[in-house]
């Protein structure tokens, strides 16, 4: 588990006016996923220290946090916190979560005035293993640069008591986020479940490039800032090194360290990380694949793919069951979600998803909404057969009387698709015919479904008329399919579209321009520009979508950061 897992006081009862909590979760706003929340850290919002004051002042004789104190507060869930005391270089103001291993406290620099979270080390006897995945946390940390990845100011050790300081994350855990949602009785939206997992797959790809393996991504370890809804990444104790890529390996190779423990959180780890270089295959970044599919299944849900208090029957379930699909426990998951989540959750790393493909199929659910529809599920089925026994009787008696009278029952009860309206159809295909612009964009919509062909050529002509709709509609089409070609063209169109004054032209353009598709080269900086166009434009959904396109590009390459 991680640096500050461990047992904990359990609470007398669920807050006032609240019902039981659906998932072990805590509560946080800060950088922190292993350890507990404390009593003092659901209280209300504390009133900010100010910069040390002149001599006389009483945050001068504020006395210091020993290791002493820190002991006796893990083992006491009554301890009164440490507002007003000192640790180091800081001023602390709350306790924000405890584990067995360790505090996570809200304090702040005493030069520097910046809020943090700090992370202590302050079991009664840290093993070597435990100070060695706290020290390996911080220096990977401090490796990673990425918009959805907890930063790293700090590291050091005062009076025997390891310490890092971390971002502090003003918000609380997809997993309180989701208990919270249901708790009210309704899901998280698809759309929002998709645009968080995809935050989390850009920032885990970024992580793999730098020689990271998280191996422990779960809903306690995803932090949703208030203010933004920006997801962020945290607690990578039990972060395993690539040898190549980041100078060093990681001690532990796997889920089961040389003392036997399991290493993750057993509802979220793969079947590689039970059994470490076995027929599944080796522990690596799939591994944070399989883990990030169960999470998405989760956010659908509300509960993990496979979950038993036994851990030897979560074993059996990882490792031999197949995966469930989230369609059967809510009924408006799309086909799309259902494949990937399938994908994610393959048992053997060879036929698992890798994490660029990943992000790529979850940034194509997000250009296209409409994949995100649903299709129907088993629940509508199963009240769709309950109404035809009902009506059966009524059903066969009008059919027989009066067979228009039957035609239009079946269609009412969804059992027959209702003909398209030969006048209006052939009305907008003559029109389509003539060159109108409007009819060939609805014409295409139309049949977008079973002439994908027929749709593009009918777009083709649209964008041909100088439509700047049309010329986004085509590009989106041209890109899905990921061919050098087609990506080429969809270039060409979006780029006329965009000196045409459209925004999301302009957001495509700045995609494309950053992925290096379509062009000769990667351009980072000239994808920028494209974006700020975009994020100017005024129309919301694509000024939230540029401005998340730049947050990654900016991300990816901090050195374009000081010329903004």
């Amino acid at each position: 588990m991680s640096g500050t897992s461990g047992k904990r006081p359990r609470p007398n009862g669920p807050p006032p006016g609240r019902g039981p909590r659906r998932g072990p979760g805590p509560r946080r706003s800060a950088s922190d996923t292993g350890a507990r929340k404390s009593p003092r850290a659901s209280g209300r919002r504390p009133r900010e220290a100010g910069p040390p004051g002149p001599p006389g002042d009483p945050s001068e004789s504020a006395s210091s946090v020993d290791l002493k104190e820190l002991r006796s507060a893990l083992r006491d869930p009554r301890h009164k916190g440490f507002r007003g005391k000192r640790f180091s270089r800081y001023d602390i103001h709350e306790e924000i979560a405890r584990g067995g291993m360790g505090i996570v406290l809200r304090a702040k620099h005493r030069e520097l005035e910046a809020l943090v979270a700090l992370k202590l080390l302050a079991s009664d006897d840290p093993s070597p293993e435990a100070l060695a995945r706290f020290r390996r946390e911080a220096r990977v940390l401090a490796r990673i640069k990425h918009n959805h990845v907890v930063g790293i100011s700090d590291l050091g050790e005062e009076n025997g008591v390891a310490f890092l300081a971390m971002e502090l994350i003003d918000g609380g855990t997809l997993q309180d986020h989701v208990d919270g949602v249901l708790e009210r009785g309704e899901r998280v939206e698809v759309e929002r479940a998709v645009e968080i997992i995809l935050a989390m797959a850009q920032a885990l790809s970024h992580c793999h490039e730098v020689g990271a393996i998280h191996r422990d991504v779960k809903p306690h370890n995803i932090l949703l800032e208030r203010e933004t809804g920006r997801p962020v990444l945290t607690d990578f104790g039990l972060v395993k090194r690539d040898r190549n890529k980041m100078g060093q390996s990681s001690s532990i190779s796997g889920a089961i360290s040389q003392t036997g423990k399991i290493l993750g959180t057993p509802s979220y780890m793969s079947p590689e990380q039970f059994e470490p270089e076995g027929e599944f295959g080796s522990v690596g970044p799939k591994s944070d694949v399989w883990a990030l599919g169960a999470v998405l299944f989760f956010t659908l849900t509300g509960q993990p793919p496979f979950a038993s208090r036994n851990v030897v029957d979560l074993y059996g379930q990882v490792t031999g069951d197949p995966a469930p699909t989230a369609s059967e426990l809510r009924e408006d998951v799309p086909p799309a979600l259902d494949e990937l989540i399938q994908a994610c959750l393959a048992k053997q790393v060879d036929e698992r998803i890798s994490m660029a493909d990943l992000v790529a199929r979850l940034e194509a659910l997000v250009a296209d909404p409409k994949l995100l529809r649903p299709r129907g599920g088993s629940g509508a089925r199963h009240a769709l057969a309950v109404i035809v026994l009902f009506f059966m009787l009524a059903l066969v008696h009008l059919t027989l009387i009066s067979p228009k009278q039957g035609e239009r029952l079946l269609i009412m009860m969804g059992l027959r698709e209702a003909p398209e309206p030969q006048d209006e159809l052939a009305s907008l295909s003559e029109r389509a015919e003539r060159g109108d612009v409007e009819a060939l964009l609805e014409l295409a919509e139309r049949v977008e479904a079973k002439e994908p062909q027929r749709a593009q050529e009918l777009l083709e002509r649209a964008a041909q008329a100088e439509s700047p709709r049309a010329m986004v509609r085509l590009g989106v089409a041209l890109q899905a399919k990921k061919t050098q070609a087609d990506d080429l063209e969809a270039y060409r169109w979006f780029r006329k579209a965009a000196d045409a004054k459209d925004h999301e032209a302009m957001l495509w353009v700045g995609l494309l321009v950053a992925e290096g598709r379509g062009v000769k080269a990667a351009e980072p900086a000239i994808a920028l520009q494209w974006l700020a166009r975009a994020e100017q434009g005024g129309q919301p959904g694509v000024a939230k979508r540029a401005a998340a396109a730049r947050a990654k590009v900016l991300a990816e390459h901090p050195e374009l950061a000081e010329k903004e």
